[in-house]
C-alpha cells in the first residue's frame, strides 16, 4: 500500500509544478508561421498572424520589429484516408547567451514551447481552432502570471 501511495504522488506532482519557462519582460516578438506540409493557404496564413497580433497587442507585446525573437506557429500534417493528423506547436525563439564550459555563446534557443495534435477533415479550421482557443491562451496565461506587478 506504501509503494501504491508512494506511486500516486509521484506521478501527480508534475501536475501541480510550473512549467520550465519564463516570459517575464518579453515586449516584442515577431509572429511566424511555419506549414511544413502546406496544408494552409497564404490568406489564411495572413488572417492568422493578424488575429495572433490582435491577442498580443492586448498584451503589450508588438510584433514586426527587428533584433527581437518570434512567436512561430509550426503545422505538421499527415494525410491519412479521409481525415488529417495534425501537429500544432506555438513556440518563442529568442537569442540568448548559453554557458558552455568557460565560455558563453551567443545561441538562438526556444524559451516557451507548447503543443497539440488533433485529428480533422478540415485543416486549417482545426489550426484556427487550436492556435486562437487553446495554445495562445495557456501563453497568455503564463505571460500574465510571469509578468504580475
Amino acid at each position: 500500500m506504501r509503494h501504491l501511495l508512494f506511486l500516486f504522488i509521484i506521478f501527480l506532482f508534475p501536475l501541480f509544478a510550473t512549467t520550465p519557462y519564463n516570459l517575464e519582460g518579453i515586449k516584442a516578438l515577431n509572429i511566424l508561421i511555419v506549414d511544413n506540409n502546406d496544408v494552409l493557404t497564404p490568406a489564411f496564413e495572413a488572417r492568422l498572424k493578424e488575429r495572433m497580433k490582435k491577442r498580443m497587442d492586448t498584451l503589450g507585446i508588438a510584433s514586426v520589429k527587428e533584433d527581437v525573437g518570434a512567436i512561430s506557429v509550426s503545422v505538421r500534417a499527415l494525410k491519412m484516408q479521409k481525415e488529417w493528423v495534425i501537429h500544432v506547436c506555438l513556440s518563442v525563439g529568442e537569442e540568448a547567451l548559453v554557458k558552455r564550459g568557460d565560455k558563453k555563446v551567443v545561441s538562438y534557443v526556444k524559451t516557451y514551447v507548447y503543443d497539440d495534435m488533433v485529428q480533422t477533415k478540415l485543416p486549417e479550421l482545426e489550426v484556427q481552432s487550436v492556435v486562437m482557443e487553446y495554445l495562445l491562451d495557456e501563453f497568455i496565461e503564463q505571460y500574465e502570471e510571469d509578468n504580475e506587478e
